[in-house]
């Protein structure tokens, strides 16, 4: 099976065009083909279908334009296989979180040691002195 995404909801595409004939005198209509997207999505097993929707240099114009798109069942499986589930992400994000704390309160302890050993030089204050 073939899936195909498009970024119209309603995109057809005429694969065969539909024809009047007349035989013996007798106007004849011969129905064409059209694949129709429905909500941006068209699955088929048609070997015909997927043969003009992969090879056919209107359709592969259309895909090059970002009309519609063949979708790649085995990247989405790899993709879902990669992807973390919640519980996963929530753990991970709470690490980093602990990771940020304590570099912050390293950071703080830090600043407080830097203020409190130059709280005063020669009896002044540092934040007495001038700064140029």
């Amino acid at each position: 099976m073939a899936r195909y995404t498009s970024r119209g909801r309603k995109l057809k595409i005429g694969m065969k065009p539909s024809q009047t004939k007349e035989i013996e005198g007798r106007v004849v209509f011969t129905p064409g083909h059209k694949i129709r997207f429905e909500d941006g999505w068209y699955e088929t097993e048609d070997k015909n279908e997927i043969n003009f929707l992969d090879n056919d240099p209107g359709c592969i114009r259309m895909q090059k334009k970002g009309v519609f798109a063949k979708v790649d069942e085995k990247a989405i499986e790899e993709a879902v296989k990669k992807t973390e589930t919640t519980e996963e992400r929530r753990k991970r994000l709470e690490a980093e979180l602990q990771e940020i704390e304590a570099h912050e309160k390293a950071k703080l302890k830090d600043t407080v040691k830097t203020v409190e050993k130059g709280k005063t030089t020669k009896g002044k204050k540092k934040a007495d002195k001038p700064q140029f």
